[in-house]
């Protein structure tokens, strides 16, 4: 039996962070939130987490900033991140290049697309385990 995949809803935004979380959550993901950079390492950790649906402008710390560091450890370098913008696509995809994200979405498209990038990126976590 597959288990569920533990997604981390990051967002300083309480309205984006609500509305990813409730799709994601009718999708049938385990999610958890936080509303900023402090904590996602170790919240990553605790929960085991798959998945993480970042954002990009944030105080405090950019998410491909966190990215960057998520790579360089050994820890949490196989996570897989989804970073979501509401800037232009490419300014923002080459900080999502840079960074090393799995995945980057325009926040006017998380509606229509967000499962299924999830679900993408998931499985590509799932294939890369022992």
């Amino acid at each position: 039996m597959a288990s569920v995949t533990r997604v981390l809803v990051v967002d300083d935004s309480a309205v984006a962070r609500a509305s990813i979380r409730k799709l994601l959550d009718d999708a049938g993901f385990e999610t958890h939130e936080l509303p900023g950079a402090v904590g996602v390492t170790r919240e990553i950790v605790r929960k085991n987490i798959d998945v993480v649906v970042l954002d990009i402008n944030m105080p405090m710390m950019r998410g491909h900033s966190i990215v960057k560091l998520m790579r360089a450890s050994d820890r949490l370098k196989d996570v897989k991140v989804l970073l979501v913008t509401g800037e232009s696509l490419p300014d923002a995809e080459q900080r999502a290049r840079d960074s090393g994200a799995d995945g980057l979405m325009k926040k006017g498209d998380v509606r229509a697309q967000l499962v299924a990038e999830v679900t993408r990126l998931a499985k590509a976590r799932e294939q890369r385990e022992p």
